[in-house]
């Protein structure tokens, strides 16, 4: 998918598509809760739009988050701790 680039894009471009700087907010690390939609209207009209035109420090999971794959592969939320 082109949003998982790392390419700088036009600004204008976000209000019509995804852009690779809006999704790395997406996978933000210890974030992950914006920026879902390959169309952002989705995102706005639902309250999980966050804009930028600059891509994220650090991304990915908190620690041991990935050993949890088989809860993520069934969409269970891994910052949520287990019981």
């Amino acid at each position: 998918y082109f949003y998982h680039a790392n390419v700088k894009t036009p600004a204008w471009l976000r209000y019509f598509i995804q852009t690779p700087e809006l999704h790395s907010i997406h996978h933000q690390y210890d974030l992950h809760t914006f920026n879902y939609s390959d169309l952002p209207i989705w995102d706005r009209l639902f309250g999980t739009y966050r804009d930028t035109t600059e891509f994220t420090n650090r991304c990915g999971f908190p620690e041991g988050a990935e050993q949890r794959l088989p809860e993520m592969l069934v969409f269970k939320d891994v910052y949520v701790k287990s019981v």
